[in-house]
């Protein structure tokens, strides 16, 4: 099994896949931004190399051990502030190779070797805000801040692709089932505060199963987010990691049969 393979979304734009996970490498005409560094499995900075010779820096779109494990590698990373704790306390080899283990099995995948953990970052991580937009030469990069499934999750648009990588903090289905994160009406601020942004993009990318989302995704977890909080959501039971949760609707890929929009959350009782 390939532990990173690149797949090019547009000329400026690189998909880095892994097991489980993807990392995007944006490229500007002066500098380069890499987006997440997955679980610190391997050796993504030299793969990183083989793609680009400019020079670049990392974002983080939050602290969980899947994106934010690899920054170990890289001198300059960026993340929100209220992502600094998650980063800190959740990045450990063990909690790392953990998680790891747990969703690479469902996928087959049995390739562990320890010498391939890199060690959990100890250096400072650089606050990134709304505030801050990345020049990166004919490309721009602007924060849009989503809590929801982190605290200090974040889109980023680049309104010179018509793209938007919303991650983790709108997808199908979104998790808001963890304990880091936030109420749904929290989360509800937040896809209304991106929809400010919808006229910048047309493509929407995410970082994992699919990679890629139709834009409706935004609009319908809206509507699935209101449905929650007036109780007229579907409110399927479910059970993840031993804990029990609901999805707002049908999983769409599990009844491809079946016409269900795209769009989805998982949610708790005591998080609404």
């Amino acid at each position: 099994m390939e532990l990173f393979k690149s797949v090019k979304v547009t000329d400026r734009i690189t998909r880095i896949e892994m097991p489980y996970v993807c990392a995007y490498l944006i490229e500007g005409d002066d500098k380069a931004i890499l987006l997440d560094t997955g679980f610190g499995y391997g050796d993504l900075k030299a793969f990183v190399d083989t793609l680009t010779t400019l020079p670049y820096e990392v974002i983080l779109t939050h602290g969980h051990p899947d994106h934010a494990g690899g920054s170990v590698q890289f001198e300059t990373v960026y993340i929100h502030p209220r992502e600094f704790v998650a980063a800190e306390r959740d990045c450990s080899i063990e909690n790392r190779r953990k998680i790891r283990q747990h969703v690479v099995k469902k996928l087959g995948i049995l390739d562990e070797d320890m010498s391939m953990w890199l060690p959990q970052r100890t250096e400072a991580f650089l606050p990134i805000t709304e505030k801050d937009v990345f020049d990166l030469g004919g490309v721009t990069l602007k924060p849009v801040l989503v809590p929801g499934h982190a605290q200090g999750i974040i889109c980023i648009v680049i309104p010179e692709e018509k793209i938007a990588i919303f991650g983790d903090a709108c997808s199908d289905p979104t998790l808001l089932n963890l304990d880091a994160s936030t109420t749904i009406r929290e989360h509800l601020q937040g896809l209304l505060h991106l929809r400010e942004f919808e006229k910048m993009f047309d493509r929407v990318l995410i970082n994992h199963s699919e990679y890629e989302l139709p834009k409706d995704v935004l609009a319908n977890n809206i509507l699935l987010a209101h449905n929650i909080l007036h109780g007229v959501d579907d409110k399927i039971r479910i059970r993840m990691s031993g804990n029990i949760s609901y999805s707002a609707r049908p999983n769409r890929t599990k009844n491809k049969y079946q016409m269900i929009p795209v769009g989805n959350i998982l949610y708790r009782d005591d998080k609404l």
